[in-house]
């Protein structure tokens, strides 16, 4: 199996672009921010809940809380991956380990991120694998937030986006050290539709590349 984790803020299309990708003979798709399409029937009962938890902290200012529920998406990730574990390129608009360590940084607080992270990141690592690739939508904050045109998160102020963005960066800097490609794309001025003809060119050349 081929993977390839699409990353980044919010309001970037990651999930319009995984969606418009299901079209492609040959790919599979996780999509965890819609997910009544996932396949796994155990995958769509987690998905609806935990994003039910996701908005009630979101709602409730419960900075904690929310943090906590953004863990529990791993549930949903696991068990669509587990029944596609057969896929010959399977995409996902979210990574499980790296999603998780960003949200996790910027929702609890020092003292447990200190005491955590490493044994977390450990964690993932071993029940997860990275992706052969990530796909990183790159936005600035600003642009993040004028897109923003639903219910506003606990990270949707400048601030808290300027600080995502920077643990994303940081991030996708990290796993290239590892020797993972990472193809990053400017959306600040792209449309959709131009977003989604460079991530098809890309995994359409990946596929010409390699032999299964």
């Amino acid at each position: 199996m081929y993977k390839i984790s699409i990353v980044g803020l919010d309001n970037t299309g990651k999930s319009s672009v995984v969606n418009a990708l299901e079209k492609i003979e040959g790919i599979d798709t996780i999509r965890l921010s819609y997910h009544g399409d996932n396949v796994s029937g155990m995958s769509r009962f987690f998905a609806r809940y935990v994003n039910r938890l996701v908005l009630f902290g979101e709602i409730n200012n419960l900075k904690y809380f929310t943090g906590a529920a953004y863990f529990t998406y791993l549930f949903p990730y696991f068990f669509e991956q587990k029944v596609k574990k057969l896929s010959r390129v399977l995409i996902s608009d979210r990574d499980p380990i790296i999603d998780t360590l960003c949200y996790f940084d910027f929702y609890l607080n020092s003292g447990l991120q200190m005491h955590a992270k490493k044994p977390l990141k450990f964690f993932l690592e071993n029940l997860f694998s990275y992706p052969n690739s990530f796909i990183y939508f790159d936005i600035t904050p600003e642009i993040s937030n004028q897109r923003n045109n639903k219910f506003k998160q606990l990270h949707d102020g400048l601030i808290y986006l300027s600080r995502l963005k920077d643990l994303f960066d940081e991030s996708m800097f990290n796993v290239e050290k590892k020797g993972i490609p990472v193809i990053r794309i400017n959306v600040n001025s792209k449309s959709l539709e131009e977003i989604t003809d460079e991530v098809r060119f890309y995994v359409k050349k990946s596929l010409e590349n390699r032999s299964f």
